[in-house]
């Protein structure tokens, strides 16, 4: 499967979604204020723009094998993402 024929145009990159922004003295970022099925939606976005890169750098990551684990890319995001309250 080659991927030379795709062409995405975004107007809001992950790194948009994940940004911290200051306000009034507090921090606040859209995954945060966002509901849990937008959250999983924003995950999964920065999990397949880590394929494309992935993909696009010529390194022998092979598509459908990465695809393969977008559910469990995109499940460490999210994870990652949790704020600890301890």
């Amino acid at each position: 499967m080659s991927d030379s024929n795709v062409i995405v145009n975004n107007s809001v990159s992950f790194n948009d979604y994940l940004k911290s922004r200051f306000a009034n003295g507090k921090s606040f970022s859209y995954y945060y204020k966002s509901e849990e099925s937008d959250q999983r939606a924003i995950a999964v976005s920065c999990a397949l723009e880590l394929i494309r890169a992935q993909i696009s750098s010529g390194s022998g990551y092979q598509l459908d094998t990465q695809l393969k684990e977008l559910s469990t890319f995109a499940d460490q995001i999210q994870d990652a993402l949790k704020v600890n309250n301890q």
